[in-house]
């Protein structure tokens, strides 16, 4: 008897343990998906409001939105992690074609984020192509949006955008950590990411955009304005038909390959390089960066804090300045220039309008074929300067420090000299001299005389020299 009472109660035990390994088995069940499925007309609003979780929208050719919302958890599914998935709940509401969704924890989202384990929500939501959406999820979670015909809003505490080609107007914002791209809009775009880069396609309207920290933000294309500012990173730009507002801190670099509008770009000490430019051209770079512009059809304004500013064909007016060690180049100019630099060379090339160019310490200046009037000086340098046409313009060229000064002329030049230094004076042209007061000073004409040629070396020779077309020769072949 007292065995048969010892195997019952084994078997009772039994029993009981099996049926509290069954209960904790389905207490321990990842909750069921939560679903909701609306018949919607084509223009309506989709919002999404979420304390979590990632949200996708796709687009499908019927009038429906289906919603799938999954609850799961990162690693072992206890009892904590049940009870924190099953505590989040998700709340629809129809008003006609606008549909609502708003997930959050009935306890505070803190309490489970810190107790339980990494909890992992998702959104999966099908909606029709003419439909506008708002979606936002406060904390960390993607957000897609595939290819849209309406309106997009999306907002992000800490996670990347991505977003298709919308034909409507697209707001977006993430926080911390997180990109966004946009692969093409037919409307304004106005983006904000915290320390995460920006990537955009082609847009149609007016793109603002804005990453702090190192985040980087390219745009292929836009045809209207663009308004972009990056914390240090870079910023890039492909074809621009509007006007460009463009600047970025620390070391990063601004590059825009060309522009049918006014531009105005800044870098901290970054390098800014620019291609084809139509509009005005407003450029400025802090410490160690350069300016490049390849063209430019109209004037410009560039400023370097001690890089070097290279400057190809401009058509309006120059004005460059340059810092500490930086030379300025220009190719050629149309029209008037000013060009300044802190302690580089100064070298320029053909150019028709006004010269006016300075340099300070250690730089020469070159000028290699100017057709109007120039005012050009060296602190500690030389000035080399050719003409090879005849001056219709007085010149002043002069060094107030150790430098010489060279001048090329044609040997039919006519013009006035007035040459002053304390070393020599030396030509290779007949001049009538009309005044030589010592050796380092002499005033006379050249074939009969014409505008002034002003010169004046403080420690150096003055020389006049003729272009020969052995001259010429040996300048193509360099």
């Amino acid at each position: 008897m007292k065995n048969q009472n010892s195997l019952l109660m084994g078997i009772t035990a039994l029993i009981i343990n099996l049926s509290c390994g069954i209960t904790a088995a389905f207490a321990h069940d990842t909750p069921q998906d939560i679903k909701g499925n609306f018949h919607v007309k084509p223009g309506g609003t989709l919002t999404v409001d979420s304390e979590i979780g990632t949200i996708n929208v796709q687009t499908a050719d019927k009038n429906e939105i289906e919603v799938v919302v999954t609850r799961e958890v990162e690693g072992k599914l206890d009892s904590i992690a049940q009870k924190a998935l099953t505590d989040f709940e998700v709340a629809f509401e129809q008003n006609n074609s606008d549909i609502r969704i708003e997930g959050k924890f009935k306890r505070d989202r803190q309490y489970w984020m810190k107790n339980g384990h990494p909890l992992r929500f998702h959104f999966q939501v099908t909606v029709p192509s003419q439909s506008n959406v708002d979606l936002k999820t406060a904390a960390a979670g993607a957000i897609h949006v595939d290819n849209l015909d309406g309106t997009v809003r999306a907002k992000t505490s800490i996670g990347n955008i991505h977003l298709g080609k919308i034909q409507g107007a697209v707001w977006g914002k993430t926080g911390g950590p997180g990109k966004i791209t946009l692969k093409g809009c037919q409307s304004d775009v106005d983006l904000e990411s915290g320390v995460g880069n920006i990537e955009l396609v082609t847009v149609a309207g007016k793109v603002i955009a804005k990453t702090g920290g190192p985040g980087k933000i390219t745009l292929k294309g836009c045809q209207s304005d663009v308004d972009l500012e990056s914390g240090v990173g870079n910023i890039e730009l492909g074809s621009i038909i509007g006007e460009v507002i463009a600047k970025t801190g620390g070391p990063g670099k601004v590059v825009l390959k060309e522009c049918q509008s006014d531009i105005n770009v800044e870098s901290g000490v970054g390098n800014i390089e620019l291609g084809s430019i139509t509009g005005e051209v407003i450029a400025k770079t802090g410490g160690p960066g350069k300016v490049v512009l390849k063209e430019c059809q109209s004037g410009i304004n560039v400023e370097s804090g001690v890089g070097n500013i290279e400057l190809g064909s401009i058509t309006g007016e120059v004005i460059a300045k340059t810092g500490g060690p930086g030379k300025v180049v220009l190719k050629e100019c149309q029209s008037d220039i000013n060009v300044e630099s802190g302690v580089g060379n100064i070298e320029l090339g053909l150019i028709t309008g006004k010269v006016i160019a300075k340099t300070g310490g250690p730089g020469k200046v070159v000028l290699r074929e100017c057709q109007r009037g120039v005012d050009a000086a060296s602190g500690i340098g030389n000035i080399h300067a050719e003409i090879p046409t005849q001056l219709m313009h007085p010149w002043t060229l002069r060094t107030s420090g150790p430098g010489k000064i060279e001048v090329v002329l044609n040997s039919s030049t006519a013009v006035n000299i007035d040459a002053e230094t304390s070393g020599t004076i030396s030509s290779d042209i007949p001049i009538q001299v009309h005044s030589l007061l010592t050796e380092d000073k002499l005033k006379g004409t050249l074939n009969g005389g014409g505008p002034l040629l002003k010169l004046r070396a403080s420690l150096g020779e003055i020389r006049l020299k003729k272009k020969s077309v052995e001259n010429r020769h040996e300048k193509g072949r360099r």
